[in-house]
């Protein structure tokens, strides 16, 4: 009886090993064959690639430092308006309305910053959309060389 089971064993043991080794051949050749694809890629790069690149990344980030520009001044307009009319509740004798003058202030800052934020992060999103259609425009493989995304600007 053990020497069946050892038999049993054997042969199931052999069919293991003829079913797996050529699996283990052919994942083998996929990878050397996904490593050809990719240098035969890479060696299709041309100078319009690269100019198509440089152009798509300048208007990217002319796009986002416009947008940076445009939410600098909006924050800075924000608290010169928050300062005027704090400044102008702080001389209100009535302690009533000098607190309804103090929570509007801050209720119209607030509002004000977080209009230009959500108008910098459209803005920015903008940007980076139009980004990666213009990669993909230059270059189906681009995006392996230029890996960065949108995260890399949020603050």
């Amino acid at each position: 009886m053990t020497i069946n089971k050892l038999l049993g064993a054997s042969l199931v043991a052999s069919a293991l090993l003829v079913l797996v080794v050529p699996a283990l051949a052919q994942s083998s050749s996929t990878v050397t064959t996904t490593k050809k694809a990719m240098h035969e890629r890479q060696s299709q790069y041309t100078a319009a690639i690269g100019s198509c690149m440089a152009t798509a990344v300048t208007t990217r980030d002319s796009a986002i430092s416009s947008a940076i520009g445009t939410y600098s001044s909006a924050w800075q307009g924000a608290v010169q308006a928050r300062s005027a009319a704090l400044a102008s509740a702080w001389q209100n004798s009535d302690a009533k309305a000098r607190r309804a003058a103090i929570n509007k202030a801050w209720r119209d800052y607030r509002s004000s910053a977080n209009s230009a934020k959500a108008a910098f992060k459209k803005a920015q999103h903008n940007a980076w959309s139009q980004f990666y259609k213009d990669r993909k425009a230059c270059s189906p493989t681009a995006a392996s060389e230029d890996k960065a995304t949108e995260g890399v600007d949020n603050q």
